[in-house]
């Protein structure tokens, strides 16, 4: 009882403290006023947020402004497109080589600072975003949550792996107060041995979380260690995942092991939450008041409605850098508007991995998800613990493996050869590796997947 009102006291003095903050407020007020738009009324929205971004841009954004008219899609500073598809994509190098051309010309008008990704793909980015775009992003993040079963200063554990998030060793009084408000347990996901784990459900049972935030692989690792020791946890109200691939597998995993809804959000440092399922789990849906999505073939062309293609975002909030028609570097099926929720959101129907992912062999393309298939599904060894595929060359791949338990490691590697062999052809090399570690990436998530081609 006592920690009942406790909680409900930190939110109410949490919500109090972000109602203070009037433009905090103002744009959650707004965003909830989205919720009830049909699909129609959705989208004109979206295109009026699309047209003011792209007319600011090429009026006060150089780089916009120069791209715009050598491509001829500007003439004396007046867009003359009618589709946002006819202009280029850009891409992380873009981003990384016009730094400065991409700010506004009047930078000084915005309170804004610089961020920066964790750089997994390779290419470690930063951007400027303003105050404004700062406050859009708690109000989204606060709407996906609260459809999440979780109010902010209720009990809750993330479970993360940012460095400047979890080792913030200069706490300032104002962050130290936001973390009791907000009543936030992190555990640092970047090393995760068995004694971590063991802690990590210490703490879980203690705190008694109603949500869990966490990237997918760490709640992952977690789950199959609550599993393997049949060990006792509390179960949340929900588990909110996101910084990686949520396969069907994994899901139901961590769903057995904390008997609890399983969400998927969809996001990067450059544009914040893009996408997050609702409680029909049927598809993501889009941030439309935030971002603008597209699904797009190589060309950048759009693809069909259940086709897959690469995931690109324009900022609608951000006006001292905009980012139009960003490569985030992930790939995704594009779904419809349609869901039991009623919210009327366009949704990307699945997040497939990252494009750099996709491997090309001498035999075509193959999806990433092919190999979590294979070999964490259809293989059935519950000796393999984690893995990780790497291609060397065309027709030349690294299998790493983890094991628990006994095994005949000869059948085991004969298995795992076959089983890659199907996949990506019979003439490929394959080399299987049983390792006892697979590191994660700088950035704290863990890759299956990796292409050096």
């Amino acid at each position: 009882m006592i920690q009942g009102i406790s909680n409900r006291l930190r939110h109410n003095l949490w919500r109090g403290a972000v109602t203070l903050t009037e433009d905090r407020f103002n744009k959650y007020q707004k965003l909830k006023s989205w919720e009830e738009l049909n699909a129609e009324e959705v989208e004109n929205y979206q295109h009026q947020l699309l047209e003011s971004v792209l007319t600011e841009a090429v009026t006060n954004v150089p780089y916009y402004r120069d791209t715009f008219r050598t491509n001829g899609l500007a003439v004396d500073g007046e867009l003359t497109l009618d589709s946002i598809d006819k202009l280029p994509v850009l891409t992380k190098s873009d981003l990384q080589e016009n730094f400065d051309r991409l700010k506004h010309d009047s930078i000084e008008r915005f309170s804004w600072y610089v961020n920066r990704s964790g750089g997994s793909t390779g290419e470690p980015t930063k951007f400027i975003q303003c105050e404004s775009y700062q406050y859009w992003s708690y109000a989204i993040a606060t709407y996906l949550n609260e459809r999440a079963y979780y109010r902010d200063g209720y009990p809750r554990v993330k479970l993360w792996g940012s460095e400047r998030d979890v080792f913030d060793v200069d706490q300032s009084l104002r962050s130290k107060i936001g973390s009791f408000l907000r009543n936030e347990t992190v555990l640092d996901a970047f090393t995760i041995s068995d004694s971590d784990l063991d802690r990590y459900v210490r703490t879980i049972n203690e705190t008694q979380p109603v949500q869990i935030y966490t990237y997918v692989d760490a709640i992952h690792e977690l789950s199959k260690h609550i599993a393997r020791n049949d060990v006792s946890v509390h179960s949340p109200k929900s588990i909110m995942t996101t910084g990686g691939t949520l396969h069907p597998h994994i899901r139901s995993e961590i769903h057995d092991a904390f008997e609890t809804e399983v969400f998927n959000r969809y996001g990067c440092r450059e544009a914040g939450d893009i996408a997050c399922e609702c409680s029909a789990h049927d598809g993501l849906h889009v941030t439309a008041p935030f971002n603008y999505v597209e699904i797009v073939d190589e060309d950048g062309n759009p693809v069909e409605e259940r086709e897959e293609g690469r995931i690109l975002v324009t900022t609608l909030r951000n006006p001292a850098m905009p980012l139009i028609r960003y490569d985030t570097g992930d790939i995704g099926v594009k779904g419809g508007t349609d869901c039991s929720c009623g919210l009327a959101w366009p949704k990307i129907q699945r997040v497939s991995g990252r494009a750099s992912d996709m491997i090309e062999t001498s035999n075509g393309v193959v999806s990433p998800i092919s190999f979590i298939h294979g070999i964490g599904v259809v293989l059935e060894d519950d000796s393999i613990e984690q893995y990780q595929v790497i291609q060397k060359e065309t027709n030349e791949f690294i299998i790493k493996a983890t094991h628990r338990g006994e095994l005949n490691k000869s059948q085991l590697e004969e298995e795992i050869e076959k089983m890659i062999k199907q996949i990506v052809g019979t003439d490929t090399f394959v080399e299987v590796q049983l390792v006892d570690e697979i590191p994660p990436d700088p950035s704290g998530k863990y890759r299956y997947l990796k292409s050096e081609v």
